[in-house]
């Protein structure tokens, strides 16, 4: 059976409201729309409209944030053809939540089951196709540049995993992108978005249950016979078993990691520069080291032992910037070395105290800094987590450390530094170690 589900929720002051699940829902997901330029001020948005609990969320949240993000509504629904008369019943659903919205809406009606015999494809294929086919004739007629759907990060990790059975290389286990082309073959067309890509789907049935949102349940989507629905019907919840709650999410991060290796990669082989974040601080732009540069750890970027004061090596870090690091005479403590060392991005070390090795690198399981001289230590991973590392960034944060132990000397992200090697005026030979950021690079 096709049920309506959902309910109705009294309105509540604003004061009350900001203290919301979908309040607080909402103001991520905007984040996310910002961070990732998928709504632009002044696009004009076809949001597709199944009627499931998805899309209604992804509706219910677009209309909200329009005003915020200067952007206007169409919306679009697709009847398949396949499910008879509570197709008929979503399509009719759709038409009056975007009524309820004061939204215009476009009802399409194609007969999937006919196309899919006809070319010899399965069901859930033909769907997809004529759907994105749709979508493209609506926007074009509607002059929309955007296209919405409500792919959710169990999609988003069912993707990854569907390819990575079936046999994929780095593209497919990117997995399914926040912003495409909807045509590829028109990279500067019309985009197709997904803003609730980081949003799982227990937060989409939350935000609706909260939000007092009805919806419709399509029944096929617990038909085993589909493969999509028999991942995430039997395979899923073993996971879930398995390895815990989080195991979904971290399959969808890692297709977001991959993702941003792939576009790191791409420019590199057009010998484009790569953006540059808009942050200023040192901290922002030095922080992540893309997974493009990992394949050269530790080896490529190896410090070697510098056998002469005042001898520079300089080590390219792909994504970062360039580590400079220059071995000099100890000196009286100026006021140009106080603000040295307080720069996050420049740290002066007493060279004496190390005569080894040094590798730029990512963490490993061990690694650990000594705090101060007495060497009393603290791993980094712990440092990480009291230093409010995001977790997304914490395996790709460079680390000044030694190649062949689990020594730390250095984490620019956070301005740390080995508390016995750190130097004193006129005392040993200093290692002078300046990061800088890929933007300021000459």
């Amino acid at each position: 059976m096709n049920d309506v589900k959902g309910g109705l929720r009294p309105a509540l002051p604003y004061y009350l409201m900001k203290q919301t699940f979908p309040y607080q829902l909402r103001k991520r997901i905007e984040t996310d729309i910002r961070a990732q330029s998928l709504c632009p001020p002044g696009a004009r948005i076809l949001v597709g409209v199944s009627g499931g609990a998805d899309s209604v969320c992804l509706l219910d949240v677009l209309v909200r944030l329009s005003e915020q993000l200067g952007v206007t509504l169409h919306v679009a629904h697709l009847h398949h053809g396949i499910r008879g008369e509570s197709a008929d019943r979503d399509a009719s659903f759709v038409e009056a939540l975007a009524g309820r919205y004061g939204l215009s809406v476009t009802i399409g009606h194609r007969d999937v089951p006919a196309v899919a015999a006809a070319e010899g494809i399965g069901l859930e294929e033909a769907a997809r196709d004529i759907r994105y086919v749709f979508f493209q004739e609506m926007a074009e007629e509607t002059g929309a540049d955007r296209v919405a759907v409500a792919h959710n990060r169990e999609d988003q990790a069912e993707t990854v995993l569907m390819h990575l059975f079936r046999g994929a290389g780095l593209q497919g286990l990117c997995g399914i992108a926040p912003i495409r082309p909807l045509d590829q073959g028109e990279p500067d067309g019309i985009q197709l978005i997904r803003p609730l890509l980081q949003v799982s789907r227990a937060e989409i049935l939350r935000y609706d249950g909260e939000s007092g949102l009805d919806w419709v349940t399509d029944e096929t989507n617990a038909d085993t016979a589909y493969t999509r629905n028999r991942l995430r019907q039997e395979l899923l919840p073993v996971i879930r078993d398995s390895f815990g709650e989080a195991a979904v999410r971290h399959i969808a991060e890692a297709a977001g990691h991959l993702q941003h290796t792939r576009r790191e990669l791409e420019m590199l082989r057009k010998g484009e520069a790569r953006p540059v974040p808009e942050a200023t601080e040192p901290e922002a732009r030095i922080r992540k080291m893309p997974q493009a540069a990992l394949g050269q750890l530790p080896g490529e970027l190896r410090i070697p032992v510098l056998p002469e004061r005042d001898a520079e090596q300089r080590l390219l870090l792909p994504g970062v910037g360039t580590l400079l690091c220059r071995l000099m005479a100890a000196a009286p403590v100026t006021e140009a070395v106080l603000i040295r060392q307080t720069d996050l991005c420049t740290k002066t070390l007493d060279y004496d105290k190390i005569k080894t090795a040094l590798c730029v690198r990512t963490r490993r399981p061990g690694d650990y800094l000594i705090l101060d001289a007495a060497g009393h230590r603290k791993s980094i991973k712990a440092i990480m987590r009291d230093d409010k590392l995001p977790v997304a960034d914490r395996d790709h944060t460079p680390l000044l450390a030694d190649p062949a132990g689990s020594r730390v000397y250095w984490i620019p992200a956070l301005g740390r530094t080995d508390g016995s090697a750190r130097a004193h005026a006129g005392q040993g030979t200093h290692l002078l170690l300046t990061l800088i950021p890929e933007k300021e690079t000459m």
